[in-house]
């Protein structure tokens, strides 16, 4: 089921997309490149190898924490709000 589910949110990013792109013809490019990133993910996902789809989860996981640790980090370095 989980599987189904993600197809779904992926098929409903890609349609929220062409539609930014139908509307603001100048994000065309940006909307094409996030279009094919989550296809991309969500194939690896459906046809891939459980562990190794645990293994990239667990590295997209650590990733993003990093990077909003380094986020934090530099706002409060550079006395953001």
């Amino acid at each position: 089921m989980i599987r189904e589910v993600l197809l779904g949110a992926a098929a409903m990013y890609v349609i929220i997309l062409l539609a930014q792109i139908i509307e603001r013809p100048s994000v065309a490019l940006e909307a094409i490149a996030a279009a094919s990133i989550i296809a991309i993910a969500a194939g690896i996902y459906l046809y891939d190898h459980p562990h190794r789809v645990h293994t990239w989860e667990s590295v997209a996981l650590w990733t993003a924490v990093l990077l909003f640790l380094a986020y934090g980090i530099f706002k409060y370095l550079t006395g953001g709000p």
